[in-house]
């Protein structure tokens, strides 16, 4: 983040306005919306300039993610504890709701089924992960 923020320091105003509000927008208009600037100006810049700002753009937007996923992971293991303290909750349906997700997470949703009868008399029957038909009048 160093050479990032040594990089933005370089640029003027409206560059780092820019590069700030590209790093959190999904694409270069709305990022041109949110900071009030034409795209007219924009387009002035050399597209070498505009490829650079976009580049510090996603390097900012990275490092966001990559700090994210770091935090989240070292509140797993206090998350997971919170999910099993619910388990001793006195409201029950915070019991059931805890027990479910934690069964859900650790040994897979429960399988469920539809099944439909036609007018024809053939049935389709759905199961988690498979599709299968249920022909009665022809077999096989």
């Amino acid at each position: 983040m160093d050479d990032i923020r040594t990089e933005l320091e370089r640029l003027e105003g409206r560059r780092v306005d820019y590069v700030m509000a590209r790093s959190r927008t999904q694409s270069d208009s709305a990022a041109l919306r949110e900071i009030g600037l034409s795209g007219g100006t924009f387009y002035k810049w050399s597209q070498e300039e505009r490829d650079h700002l976009n580049e510090l753009a996603q390097k900012i937007k990275r490092e966001a993610a990559f700090r994210a996923v770091i935090i989240l992971q070292e509140a797993v293991e206090q998350a997971a504890r919170v999910k099993v303290e619910g388990l001793h909750s006195r409201n029950e349906r915070v019991k059931q709701d805890a027990a479910s997700e934690i069964l859900d997470r650790v040994a897979g949703k429960a399988a469920q089924r539809l099944e439909h009868t036609g007018e024809g008399g053939g049935a389709i029957q759905i199961d988690w992960g498979e599709v299968a038909i249920n022909d009665s009048d022809n077999p096989g």
